[in-house]
């Protein structure tokens, strides 16, 4: 599934699931990400996550508004989430990596 996420990334924004993913690939050496639950896309700037990969393998993650609740309804949709970032970080680095 990584490699659909490669081609996602370099489109530079994708809806997934209850997500909208918003990349920049800065530089060869870390891609930028925004996540924003699609519902709130209009106020972006307090909703939402963003964070980068690194060339070296770590990722750093933050709250866009600095107070905003990370809420799950459900197993599935903790399940989601998580899958996204993994595959987001899977791809990132072999973006990266070219």
């Amino acid at each position: 599934m990584a490699n659909e996420f490669v081609d996602k990334i370099k489109s530079g924004r994708f809806e997934h699931k209850n997500w909208t993913v918003l990349c920049e690939i800065d530089d060869t050496y870390s891609i930028n990400f925004k996540l924003i639950e699609s519902e709130e896309i209009e106020d972006a700037e307090h909703w939402g996550f963003e964070g980068y990969v690194k060339w070296d393998g770590c990722s750093n993650w933050k709250t866009i508004s600095g107070n905003y609740d990370l809420h799950f309804c459900g197993v599935e949709k903790l399940q989601e989430f998580t899958d996204l970032l993994l595959n987001l970080k899977k791809a990132a680095l072999e973006l990266i990596g070219e």
